[in-house]
Formats: C-alpha cells, sequence, structure tokens
C-alpha cells in the first residue's frame, strides 16, 4: 500500500551562468531601524531591494526583522531563490518561523507576518534565468519524532531544534486546553501524547481528536523548570498541519504563493492559503 504522504530528501538547484548572485549583510543596515521595536529598514543592491518593516540593523550582526514584521524582497529581474542565514543566539533560535531557503519564480517575494523575531545575518539572493527545488522533508512516526527531540540536548532554560525540517505523522489523542491550535499526538488512537504539535497553522479543516494528521516543521526540545521542577517539551513549534485523509502530491508556486497539491475524493485540489481550489482554478464550496 502506498503511504499517505511521500517525501523524499533532495535538493535540485540548476543555475546558469547567466544567473546572479546578490548578498546582503550587516554593512548593508548600518544605523537603521528601531532596537527593540522596530521600523522600516531597507537595502537596495545590484537590483535587489530588501525591505522590513520593523526592523534594526546595528551594523554588526545583520538584520533583526521583530515579531509580526513583513519582510519583501523584490528585484528587477526573475528571483530565483533566497537564501537566509538565521541566527542562534545562546541556544536560541531567532528563524522568525522563517525556512532558510525560498524558491521563488518571480520578481518579488514577501514572507508575512513573521511569527517571532528574525536574526538575519546574510540574505543570499540568486536572481536571472534558472529553477529550484525546495527541499522536501521525510515523513516519519511520532515515535520517530520523539526520538529525535529526546536526542537533541538543550541547557537548562533554553530549547534546540534540527536543522531540517521533519513532516510527523500521527493520531490527535490530546487538545490543549490552554494554547490555541496545539495538540499532543502518538503512532496509535488513546495513547499518550508525549510529542506536541505547539500553535499549528492548520491548512485544511479543524482538528478534532482522533484525526490522523501530518505536522510539518522543525523538531525541537525545550528543557524548562517551573513551579513542580523541571520539565521537557518535545515538540514541532508553529509547524504546518494536514489531514491525512487527502493525499499529498506535492507543494507547488501559485502566483508567488505557496500552496499544496492533494487528493481527496479522488479529486485533485489546491490548497492555497486555507483556500480549496479544484484543477480549473474554481474554489470549492
Amino acid at each position: 500500500m502506498k503511504k499517505l504522504f511521500t517525501f523524499v530528501a533532495a535538493v535540485l538547484m540548476i543555475i546558469p551562468l547567466s544567473a546572479k548572485t546578490v548578498t546582503f549583510d550587516f554593512n548593508d543596515f548600518a544605523n537603521q531601524g528601531t532596537l527593540g521595536t522596530g521600523s522600516a529598514v531597507k537595502a537596495e543592491k545590484e537590483g535587489v531591494t530588501f525591505e522590513c518593516d520593523l526592523g534594526y540593523g546595528d551594523g554588526q550582526y545583520g538584520v533583526r526583522c521583530y515579531k509580526t514584521a513583513n519582510v519583501k524582497i523584490s528585484a528587477s529581474e526573475n528571483i530565483v531563490s533566497i537564501e537566509f542565514d538565521l541566527a542562534t543566539v545562546s541556544g536560541n533560535s531567532y528563524d522568525g518561523g522563517l525556512d532558510a531557503k525560498y524558491c521563488v519564480g518571480g520578481q518579488s517575494w514577501e514572507s508575512g507576518k513573521l511569527a517571532s523575531q528574525a536574526r538575519m545575518n546574510t540574505i543570499t539572493v540568486i536572481t536571472g534565468e534558472g529553477s529550484c527545488e525546495e527541499a522536501k522533508v521525510e515523513e516519519i512516526s511520532v515515535t520517530e519524532a520523539l526520538n529525535i527531540a529526546k536526542a537533541l540536548s538543550p541547557e537548562k532554560g533554553k530549547s534546540v531544534k534540527t536543522s531540517v525540517k521533519y513532516a510527523v505523522k500521527g493520531f490527535v489523542v490530546g487538545i490543549s486546553e490552554e494554547n490555541e491550535n496545539t495538540y499532543y499526538l502518538a503512532d496509535e488512537k488513546g495513547a499518550y501524547g508525549e510529542f506536541e504539535a505547539y500553535k499549528c497553522s492548520t491548512i485544511d479543516r479543524a482538528v478534532a481528536k482522533d484525526d490522523f494528521v501530518v505536522v510539518t516543521g522543525y523538531i525541537s526540545h525545550y528543557y524548562g523548570e517551573g513551579s513542580n521542577g523541571e520539565y521537557h517539551s518535545y515538540e514541532i513549534s508553529g509547524g504546518a498541519l494536514v489531514h491525512a485523509d487527502g493525499q499529498a502530491v506535492e507543494n507547488i508556486s501559485v502566483e508567488g504563493a505557496k500552496a499544496m497539491k492533494v487528493m481527496e475524493n479522488g479529486q485533485l485540489v489546491i490548497i492555497r492559503n486555507g483556500v480549496k481550489y479544484n484543477a480549473a482554478g474554481a474554489v470549492i464550496e
């Protein structure tokens, strides 16, 4: 029987000689923005423009874009790909929910509101002719995800996450009453859910107990201490959740936005920004 989802770890990038690489670093953002709260930051280089509406650049460590900021990168020609070198400070990752790499295939790209602060050491933009394919992630069970999380070694009060994303497939065995869009997963219905899908974005529909789902994101291990003593959290934080009764065919780009092709009830469906479209592009009610 074929798996509902098939993810193969692979990255393919074809860049002809006509392509151009533009890299932004700390020099490009010196003395811009506002520390702590952020304000407009902008840099232009070789036909490529970087903008962040809530940013800060101190001239030493790249640029910071604060939570809810929107990052926009545009160019006078086709953007093949964008790569972010995102900072980790004292064991804490400042990635803002961004991926390390995006394939664009257009003249502009926007992040949307960042989930948290992003500290970008460098931003590398490849323009011109060419194509690239984003890395696809490996599908694993909840038990495998839990083992990966436990193998990470954070300091007390810190969190450590994997360098690559995983697609974790399992049953929803619990729903948090304290944190919105947070679920506990296990490989079997009714089992104890030690692995947590924390504050996920749900791509297709509302989540209920016993649903069979796939959550895609970085696996993390948090080592904390509370009123009841030390504790450990094993989770995917801010991942993308989709129900596994729709077969994922591939991730695609539609008009510059991320989308997903799935099979539902034998029909091809495209999901973009939470809206479903049929193969002809019409909205499915």
